[in-house]
């Protein structure tokens, strides 16, 4: 798809952490801090997937998604668990190791946005000593996303569950 082709040439992998068993990957978590994510593409890849006006028209939403999160600290940009593995203590593990990484980087404490309808997503982080910050209407993008708010929530670091 578009966006392997697109995202591919541009990913940071010190911001990328994958599980693995037995050489199978399992599940990955990606995280931003000092402004920098996980995928840090231009305005070329997009002019070149999707021609000048829509390549910039996306390049812009994508720039305006990518700076939202900048205001968070360290941030929990994606966590994903393949089916087969999930309730095997695998994002558990994922989210530990990002707390350390986190820890590391100074900060104190972990934020992330989740989308309102993923309930599973939210005991988890919830049972991982993540509370609720707000929630944010973001039914403004319209037919773009799938869901109509997205709730971030802090963990702080210096105190464990």
């Amino acid at each position: 798809p578009c966006r392997y082709r697109l995202l591919a040439e541009s990913i940071n992998w010190d911001r990328v952490l994958i599980a693995y068993r037995d050489h199978t990957p399992l599940g990955y978590a990606a995280f931003k801090h000092h402004r920098r994510g996980p995928y840090s593409p231009g305005v070329r890849p997009f002019l070149r997937e999707f021609g000048r006006l829509q390549g910039a028209l996306r390049y812009l939403l994508f720039a305006i998604t990518e700076g939202r999160e900048r205001y968070y600290g360290f941030y929990l940009y994606g966590l994903h668990v393949i089916k087969h593995a999930r309730h095997q203590g695998v994002a558990s593990a994922l989210l530990a190791t990002t707390f350390d990484q986190a820890r590391q980087a100074g900060y104190d404490r972990i934020e992330l946005e989740v989308q309102v309808k993923n309930e599973r997503a939210q005991r988890l982080y919830a049972h991982l000593g993540f509370t609720r910050v707000r929630t944010t209407a973001v039914n403004w993008l319209g037919r773009l996303l799938p869901f109509p708010a997205v709730i971030n929530m802090r963990r702080s670091l210096t105190s464990r569950p």
